[in-house]
């Protein structure tokens, strides 16, 4: 890897803001993930897995309990964290590596490469793509995912929390700039790409806005059970959807 990528990339957060964000938010999805239908779907059974930002660890134990994964992951926060997560799911056989992503060298490479909500935070975060796609083998699959703060959403945050704003690079929310990124380091054809869920599923209950709103809570849990129960749950739109999801498989 280029040994100038942490300048090129300039993080928009620090290590400090991580350390206290994990301290209070606590996300517990190993065994109920909101991709896991496309994750399966796409994704092969069995064989090597690494996550970029991978605090607090509970995406690394979901892959591990439902793909049977041997999962490694990198972080330069709260890796304390993630060993605690892996304790708790009784997970012996992981690595974590407590090193800053853009000046980690990897000795391999993975079937599996992952990041989720990681390279938004970037000014360059076309370099931080491309730095995860040169870790993917030749028939392995990259997973990027990302949050979708621009359109309704940006309306929300920009009303609740619009300091959070800040800390994204609303230029990375584009599931085909993902992609593009990722093929100036080899031939990845898309599998999935496009935007994923219904409007402001991403303004979950552990947001900090909705643990202070208790009615607000109640709102939109009451609309996301009426969407899932009326099959609604996943409409895709570059307007409302609250994610951005890019599955795609190395070829060469």
């Amino acid at each position: 890897m280029k040994s100038d990528a942490r300048t090129t990339a300039n993080p928009l957060s620090s290590k400090e803001f991580w350390d206290k964000h994990w301290q209070l938010e606590d996300k517990d999805h190993a065994d109920r993930y909101i991709f896991d239908r496309v994750m399966r779907r796409y994704l092969p059974i069995g064989g090597t897995y690494f996550e970029i930002g991978c605090a607090p660890g509970t995406t690394m134990a979901y892959f591990h309990r439902n793909f049977g994964y041997r999962v490694t992951g990198i972080d330069f926060s709260s890796v304390d964290h993630v060993h605690a997560t892996m304790a708790r799911y009784k997970i012996s056989d992981y690595r974590v590596v407590d090193e800053d992503f853009l000046a980690y060298r990897a000795p391999e490479r993975y079937d599996v490469v992952g990041s989720f909500g990681f390279v938004e935070h970037f000014e360059d975060y076309a370099t931080v793509v491309r730095l995860q796609a040169r870790l993917v083998r030749s028939g392995g699959y990259m997973v990027v995912e990302v949050p979708n703060l621009r359109f309704f959403n940006w309306v929300l945050y920009r009303i609740f929390l619009s300091e959070t704003l800040k800390l994204h690079n609303l230029a990375a929310m584009d599931p085909d700039a993902l992609l593009a990124a990722a093929r100036c380091e080899g031939d990845f054809q898309p599998l999935y790409c496009s935007y994923h869920s219904t409007c402001f599923l991403h303004f979950d209950a552990q947001n900090p806005v909705l643990s202070r709103r208790p009615w607000l809570r109640r709102a939109v849990a009451l609309v996301r059970t009426a969407l899932d129960r009326l099959g609604l749950g996943n409409i895709r739109s570059r307007y409302f959807s609250p994610y951005i999801l890019v599955i795609a498989r190395r070829d060469s």
